[in-house]
This record gives structure tokens, C-alpha cells and sequence, in this order.
């Protein structure tokens, strides 16, 4: 797989932070640029859980749930994503608006990877399927190689 500039620093990041999510980053790379897949299901799931394994390394469940503001969304034991994300920055001193848009973003990643999950059940034309769904999850790839780069603070 050629890589990116920016997916070579990502990859050296999480491989010596966090080896499993550089693993799932790899993968999902290697299956965007490989032959025509039938499902991009475990493409986004790939995504998603290097960025999810990013966020449990960076912000673990006990420390996000000792912050003053933490409050367990609707049916939800551990932190979100998103509350992980606000810990992780509230800690670097991001102020509000930086935050806000991160948790944001996190939101979008979180909907769009469900969309694809979704997807696999709900479309009924296999062309029309395949084509939206890498395109989704190109998209998530995107969203989640932004939330990388702030997270780790990368510069590229």
C-alpha cells in the first residue's frame, strides 16, 4: 500500500503508542486501496477501533469519570467517545470552542460508521452499496485522520 506523508506519520505515532489501533488503521488502509471489497463493513469498524483504542490509551474510563462534568449519557455505563475526546483536550487546555468542534467531530464518525454497519442491511443494490459505502468510509477515514492528528498532536 503507498502511503500518504500524513498516514506514514500517523502510523509511526500509534505504532509506538498504541500498536493494535495502528494495526486497525493499516488494515482499513489496506482495504480502501485493495480490490473492489463486497463490504466496507469491517472498513469503517477498522477506522473506528483506531481511533476508539486510541482514545481508551489516552483517556481511560476511571480518570474521564473522576472529571467534575462527567455524567453517563442515556444507557451507557463508560465514558463516549466524545466525552473521552473532551477529557483528552480539556487536559491539553483546548479551550471551548476547540473542544466543541472536536466533539463534534466524534459525532459525525460515530453516525457515519453506523451508516455503513446499517448500510450492509439496507441497500438493496449491490453496485449501488459497494460504491456508497467506500465512500463513506473514505469519509470516516478523513474525520478520523483529523481527530488523530489533534489527538496525538501531530504536525504534519
Amino acid at each position: 500500500v503507498s502511503l500518504s506523508r500524513e498516514e506514514v506519520l500517523l502510523l509511526e505515532t500509534l505504532e509506538a503508542l498504541v500498536p493494535s489501533a495502528a494495526a486497525s488503521y493499516r488494515q482499513g488502509l489496506t482495504d480502501l486501496v485493495g480490490p473492489e471489497r463486497l463490504s466496507y463493513r469491517g472498513t469503517a469498524a477498522e477506522f473506528r477501533e483506531s481511533l476508539r483504542e486510541t482514545l481508551d490509551h489516552l483517556a481511560p474510563d476511571d480518570d474521564v469519570k473522576e472529571q467534575r462534568w462527567y455524567k453517563p449519557d442515556e444507557g451507557q455505563i463508560n465514558p463516549t467517545m466524545k466525552q473521552k475526546a473532551r477529557y483528552i483536550l480539556t487536559s491539553r487546555q483546548r479551550n471551548k470552542t476547540q473542544r466543541v468542534a472536536a466533539e463534534k467531530m466524534f459525532g459525525l464518525i460515530e453516525e457515519l460508521s453506523g451508516e455503513v454497519m446499517r448500510a450492509v442491511y439496507n441497500r438493496a443494490s449491490l453496485a449501488t452499496h459497494v460504491h456508497q459505502s467506500r465512500n463513506e468510509v473514505q469519509q470516516i477515514k478523513r474525520y478520523v485522520d483529523t481527530m488523530l492528528f489533534d489527538l496525538l498532536e501531530i504536525t504534519p
